[in-house]
């Protein structure tokens, strides 16, 4: 049978833990928003953990190395949504953050070669605009300009994506660009 994948789930969920508890540590003065920005420094990490696990066993079936990879995919997930809600209260932190998670699920659609990624994605970018926005005290009768012209950046690489045969991905950005 060889050895077991489950006994990552814990131990994967205990190293961000004990960053953030060394971190407490060493640096008395950080707040919560400085452990989340380290917890989302630590999401890609943990995705090329998972890829780098799915790698080293070339020679087991898909679902075994799936199976591998499985606990630090899901650790990177985490660690992303709890290090944005640790710097929700903080505005200028949180655009950024939600647009860096937007581009943690762009990369996962990519490595995935799931386009089912890219919704979560571009939803998250268009958080980030309108945290943007209302923090740049831009009038709520003005916002709604902002996000059509995301649609149609959207809309600009549906048509990109198109032209190189990327018709699934394509799929997701029309999707999202007329919600």
């Amino acid at each position: 049978r060889g050895p077991s994948a489950r006994y990552l789930y814990p131990a994967l969920a205990l190293a961000p833990v004990w960053c953030v508890y060394l971190l407490a540590w060493w640096l008395p003065w950080a707040r919560h928003q400085h452990h989340g920005l380290m917890l989302l420094a630590l999401a890609p990490l943990a995705l090329a953990g998972g890829r780098r696990l799915e790698r080293n066993l070339p020679h087991a079936q898909a679902a075994a190395r799936a199976a591998w990879a499985r606990p630090a995919y899901l650790c990177a997930t985490l660690v992303a949504a709890v290090g944005t809600l640790l710097v929700a209260h903080v505005p200028t932190l949180l655009a950024l953050a939600l647009l860096y998670d937007a581009l943690l699920l762009v990369v996962s659609a990519q490595l995935f070669r799931d386009p089912v990624w890219l919704y979560p994605g571009a939803s998250l970018a268009a958080a980030s605009l309108l945290v943007a926005l209302n923090r740049a005290a831009v009038p709520a009768g003005r916002q709604g300009w902002w996000l059509i012209g995301l649609a149609a950046l959207y809309l600009l690489g549906a048509g990109l994506l198109r032209r190189v045969e990327r018709h699934p991905y394509a799929a997701a950005l029309i999707a999202l660009a007329f919600l």
